[in-house]
């Protein structure tokens, strides 16, 4: 697969087609909205009393919405020195196409932004990349506009959608959202239907025992079939993911990667001098929102460096190990270095690799047995897990080396790799159960490697468990493909970045008192007995 510039520069979160063709956008750049944007309501106004709120729906509709300029007139009228994000969201009130949703209008915000910052005049330039820089996650430290939303939001917001004619013929398709809590319903006339029903019925119509929507897990993957219950614009707001995924995190490690990459049409030689000169980059100014430490740089440039050298010695070589490694050494030499090197940089994580026993799959296993008495069951294995403390949050199954294609191993891996990350999250939700902390921001990262390719995948949980497959790329066997390293390296680096913020949920004090409860576990499905294959039937048989 080769990979263009334009790749490498976007987000971990791009969704890509399925395997036919890995390389092709699987969203458009028009559908990265926010995270399950709001949908448009006509309720009363959340203002303090009903003049107020008659007041504010007149005002509304008798201002324009946009201007030609392509920004809110709230930039025109405001001199750039005094933009606020109070101030902005302000004067979106009195707008007719104001939402009430902080999703939906931030994603607004942003693109005014990015408006202003193309096509302003210096001054608005320099103000609008101000508050862009500061704009994600505005709204945690910044109480004013918090206390702001706090009385524009509604509790609920529904609104009636035609869907598509199949199980959920003449239903309205409403949006519940409570802070950034989604639930799903499809309202009937005498009952409703939710998304934890339909999973169930879809499951159970399902002919395969070995179906992840059993155990409550719902597949928002490119492939999925579970997407023919819903209608197409239903499947959209499903498939739209946290803005966590959507973050350019890479975008740290720039200079490393145009001193690597930068030239087109490379050779080996010249690659192998940037590889030398590699700790020569000049040290990048610091931010204050970095995500690593002023005086880790050098680690990052080891990092960088061990990776691109452990591929390089391989197409040096007369006989190129790639071309016929097993399993371990793939995992050894060329996996870890990648993924592990990246989880391992900050000091925050154990990541042992090899076979290793996910405790919470384990704890599942046995949760309804007498430990004394009765027999217990083994975990799950993966082949890297990434432990904080005593919470398990990324782990990594290698499904053969990169010649290797045993469709049983991936298949069993398939299956498998969803309910882990459902145990390992699980484990984290009752944690915080415990402790009274609101989880509703957890989620777990994961990697699934099938020959030269690597999927990530994430899972939340929401009304029900969201599987959500982020990114597909493929690491490169001889030289030809060098520049897939690029890619590799920037996922490796978002992934990196991703548990992080994870790390950060776990490390945050407990609210006295959530308003938003987090959501009762739903029972994994015991896998299945399996089946001896009729190879094996016939050669016990012959034995015999």
């Amino acid at each position: 697969m080769s990979t263009s510039d334009e790749e490498s520069q976007t987000p971990i979160s791009e969704e890509l087609t399925p395997s036919q063709d890995v390389t092709n956008s699987y969203n458009t750049e028009e559908e990265l909205n926010p995270f399950f944007q709001a949908v448009n309501i006509e309720e009363e106004s959340v203002s303090s009393t009903p003049s107020q709120a008659t007041k504010s729906r007149k005002s509304r509709k008798s201002r324009k919405s946009s201007n030609p300029r392509g920004w809110s007139s709230y930039f025109d009228e405001t001199s750039p020195e005094q933009y606020t994000f109070v101030g902005y969201y302000k004067h979106r009130l009195e707008q007719s196409d104001f939402k009430n949703s902080y999703q939906s209008e931030s994603y607004k915000l942003k693109m005014n932004l990015e408006s202003l910052m193309s096509h302003g005049t210096s001054e608005k330039k320099a103000a609008a990349a101000k508050l862009e820089k500061n704009r994600r996650g505005i709204r945690r430290i910044d109480s004013e506009l918090n206390d702001l939303w706090k009385q524009i939001e509604p509790k609920t917001e529904n609104q009636n959608k035609s869907t598509r004619k199949r199980k959920v013929d003449n239903d309205e398709f409403a949006n519940t959202i409570e802070g950034d809590y989604l639930v799903i319903m499809f309202q009937k006339k005498d009952n409703s239907t939710t998304l934890k029903t339909i999973l169930l019925n879809y499951a159970n119509e399902s002919s395969s025992t070995y179906e992840i929507a059993r155990s409550y897990i719902m597949d928002l993957s490119p492939s999925s079939k579970i997407k023919d219950e819903f209608s197409d614009e239903q499947w959209k707001e499903l498939i739209e993911k946290p803005s966590v995924c959507q973050i350019p995190y890479h975008d740290e490690i720039k200079p490393i990667i145009e001193h690597l990459f930068g030239e087109k049409g490379i050779t080996l030689e010249k690659a192998r001098t940037k590889w030398y000169t590699l700790r020569n980059i000049p040290t990048p100014e610091y931010q204050d929102d970095d995500s690593y430490l002023k005086k880790d740089w050098n680690k990052i440039l080891r990092w960088v460096e061990r990776v691109i050298g452990q591929f390089l010695d391989a197409f040096e070589s007369p006989k190129n190990p790639l071309q016929r490694c097993d399993e371990r050494e793939w995992t050894g030499d060329y996996i870890s270095p990648l993924i592990v090197g990246a989880l391992k940089m900050d000091g925050n994580c154990r990541v042992p690799w090899g076979e290793i026993t996910v405790l919470a799959s384990q704890r599942r296993r046995n949760e309804d047995k007498e430990a004394l008495t009765e027999h217990l069951e083994r975990g799950h294995q993966v082949d890297i897990l990434c432990q904080y403390e005593t919470h398990e949050i990324f782990c990594a199954l290698v499904s053969g080396g990169p010649q290797k294609n045993d469709l049983t191993k991936i298949s069993s891996d398939n299956y498998n790799l969803p309910r882990i990350m459902k145990d390992m999250l699980d484990n984290i939700h009752s944690h915080f159960n415990d402790i009274n902390k609101d989880g509703k921001n957890l989620f777990v990262i994961a990697v699934q490697i099938i020959m030269s390719e690597i999927r990530i995948y994430l899972i939340e949980k929401r009304e029900v468990y969201f599987l959500r497959f982020l990114k597909c790329i493929q690491l490169p066997l001889d030289f030809s493909s060098y520049n897939r390293l690029e890619v590799a390296l920037n996922c490796a680096w978002d992934i990196r970045s991703m548990v992080n913020v994870i790390i950060n949920e776990l490390t945050l004090e407990p609210d006295d008192g959530y308003e938003t409860p987090t959501g009762s576990i739903m029972k994994t499905e015991t896998t299945p007995e399996k089946k001896p294959k009729l190879c094996e039937l016939f050669l016990e048989c012959a034995v015999s």
